[in-house]
């Protein structure tokens, strides 16, 4: 017998446009109703408890599936810096060190942000807590973590031991459940591995 853990990437927004999203812009979703539509399976379930990003974009998604959730500020997105709203080849322009590094395997922070690490160590803190909250909580259901792209990509990286220079690789889709099960006071991925690396090795 374990319980369901859920992990969602929040419904999309206009700024999801391959531009750098992470705290510097706070963006509302789109197609609010075609997301309800979507998402009525999960809220239909019981729900033991729901736990949001304190971004719009998640905690708009989380309303979507309940009322009633908290807040955590463990699940922001990654914190890019300078480079919130650049894509990928104005980064390279502005900030060439930066790309060497990472085509070096180096974990490399973004120009006044964070890198991997920063965010997997709030990733680690976000589950202690969690893990306590879900052992004090003895209603039956399931539970719920709406967060972001960059958190989910360490979040599966690290559980499924991949190499830390690859984890942008990482396909996560909006709205997609990531399945986990709480067993033994862990939570552990139960997500089939071909989905989540299928852009990988591309």
């Amino acid at each position: 017998e374990y319980e369901e853990v859920i992990f969602l990437r929040h419904a999309k927004t206009n700024l999801n446009d391959g531009s750098f999203l992470g705290i510097g812009r706070n963006p509302s979703i789109i197609n609010k109703s075609k997301v309800k539509t979507k998402l009525k399976t999960l809220s239909k379930k019981r729900i033991k408890i729901l736990h949001s990003s304190k971004l719009k974009r998640a905690y708009e998604t989380a309303n979507l599936i309940s009322n009633r959730f908290y807040f955590s500020s463990d699940l922001i997105e990654k914190n890019y810096g300078k480079a919130e709203g650049l894509n990928y080849y104005e980064l390279k322009n502005l900030f060439p060190s930066i790309i060497k590094k990472w085509n070096s395997k180096k974990d490399k922070k973004f120009p006044l942000g964070e890198n991997d690490d920063d965010v997997l160590k709030r990733i680690k803190r976000f589950k202690k807590n969690f893990l306590i909250r879900l052992n004090k909580n003895k209603k039956k259901g399931i539970s719920v973590i709406i967060t972001h792209n960059a958190l989910l990509r360490c979040l599966i990286g690290d559980d499924f031991k991949t190499p830390q220079y690859m984890w942008y690789k990482i396909n996560i889709e909006h709205i997609t459940p990531l399945n986990y099960i709480f067993r033994e006071n862990k939570i552990i991925p139960n997500i089939d591995r071909n989905v989540i690396f299928k852009n990988m090795f591309n």
